[in-house]
């Protein structure tokens, strides 16, 4: 079989010595197309699919908002249209290379895990949620990340594939020389913190005064002081610093 767009781009030898079968739009209609699509959702809609297995299950989870069958579907719906957009936004990004039918197939159904988990625990404790992606593992023959992470820990890439989302997190390493740690406690005195302002800082004189600031030049001193007691005030009503 060779392929080709429509007869238009295909000569006479195409056609007869390599065998290609064309269909007009007569005979494999639109709507035959889009049919083809919905039929890959529609047994999950079922009676006994797993979406309603899902939804049953979780209405009998604690909740932190009052959850009602009609809501979680109506997210459910909204989370398979982005799906949709996701797809016509790529074929109009690619449009050399949009998506072919088995990648739709390979696509749709982990979509629609990530549509499950979310809609449907997304305000539930962690462990209610780990509870829905163990009832989903064992409902679904849709290919799932091995091991025991939950579910709602991936996302699912353009490719069809559950993803880590802690993978799209930067990781950055805080430069231990640009922090430093003071111990604060009933013998901590504020030389101790001014003699280490002096050590990293330096005073510069503006225009309305003499300030104390970090000696390279765009840098900003923070302060941080966690769960620290303020001196008593003295007999003026002044807090010493």
């Amino acid at each position: 079989m060779f392929g080709v767009q429509d007869p238009m781009f295909a000569t006479l030898a195409t056609v007869s010595c390599c065998g290609m079968v064309w269909f007009s739009e007569d005979v494999l209609t639109l709507d035959m197309v889009q049919r083809d699509y919905a039929d890959l959702l529609s047994p999950l809609f079922a009676l006994d699919g797993i979406i309603p297995h899902c939804l049953e299950h979780a209405a009998t989870l604690d909740h932190i908002m009052d959850f009602t069958h009609l809501r979680a579907l109506k997210s459910f719906f909204s989370m398979l249209h982005q799906m949709i957009r996701n797809i016509v936004s790529y074929n109009q990004s690619h449009p050399d290379f949009p998506m072919l039918s088995d990648q739709i197939e390979t696509y749709v159904p982990c979509y629609l895990i990530f549509c499950l988990i979310w809609c449907f625990s997304r305000d539930e404790k962690m462990v209610y949620q780990e509870k829905m992606g163990d009832l989903i593992r064992g409902t679904t023959t849709i290919p799932l990340p091995p091991g025991t992470a939950p579910i709602i820990d991936f996302e699912v890439n353009i490719q069809g594939e559950l993803v880590l989302w802690s993978n799209r997190v930067p990781k950055i390493e805080v430069e231990t020389h640009k922090v430093v740690g003071l111990n604060f406690s009933s013998a901590t005195t504020p030389e101790l913190l001014l003699k280490t302002f002096d050590h990293y800082c330096e005073y510069k004189r503006t225009p309305n005064r003499v300030v104390m600031a970090p000696a390279q030049l765009g840098k900003w001193l923070v302060l941080f002081c966690d769960e620290m007691n303020l001196p008593d005030l003295d007999k003026y009503g002044t807090l010493r610093v």
